[in-house]
């Protein structure tokens, strides 16, 4: 009889040890699982949403600015020769847009934000927002002259979000290669346009 309850006591025990492993076990796997979710950061739905709502709002705030005389406005100026035509700059205006959207989702998939991540996001939306405000500046104002200022400048902030990338995401960062390259033949483009129109532009220099 007490050889039998000894087996009935080292069975439960027994059961109570694997129970206790068994439940630690799952412990550390929720707990593993937890800080795969946070590793993961934002929900890809949520980035893809912000994003869009940063690059849509930018773009809107382009057409605002460039008005509706875009066309028109061209037919006036003298081109250099390296000039895309129009229909190749609405190409080029939404690969940019692809090109941000994809640094934003990025930047908001990170599970934790330094301080340079809050650099960096605010210097894209920096960037989209001057963008946007440049088009006053060419296509209301038609000021070639400003608009090549602008453009001349505006390589400080591509170099430095570049930087800042490179830092924080290597993936984010060679994506703005073609966008950097476009800015090169940018800035010659914005001062050839000026040089060839600047006497009709005198007087707004």
């Amino acid at each position: 009889m007490n050889v039998s309850y000894g087996m009935v006591f080292l069975s439960r025990a027994a059961n109570e040890r694997d129970e206790q492993l068994a439940g630690g076990f799952h412990r550390r796997s929720d707990a593993r699982a937890n800080i795969a979710i946070r590793e993961e950061g934002m929900k890809p739905m949520f980035a893809i949403l912000i994003a869009l709502v940063i690059c849509g709002t930018a773009a809107a705030l382009e057409g605002v600015c460039a008005g509706k005389s875009v066309r028109s406005f061209f037919a006036t100026l003298r081109f250099p020769r390296y000039s895309a035509p129009l229909w190749v700059w609405t190409i080029i205006g939404g690969i940019y847009y692809l090109i941000f959207f994809f640094i934003t989702y990025r930047l908001f998939r990170f599970s934790s934000y330094p301080f340079w991540w809050y650099v960096a996001l605010g210097l894209c939306v920096f960037m989209m927002v001057v963008n946007g405000l440049s088009n006053y500046v060419i296509f209301r104002a038609r000021n070639l002259y400003l608009s090549f200022v602008i453009g001349a400048v505006f390589p400080v902030t591509d170099v430095t979000l570049f930087a800042l990338l490179m830092a924080l995401d290597r993936s984010a960062a060679l994506a703005m290669i073609p966008y950097l390259l476009y800015r090169v033949y940018a800035v010659f483009w914005g001062y050839a346009l000026w040089r060839l129109n600047r006497d009709e532009n005198q007087i707004r220099r």
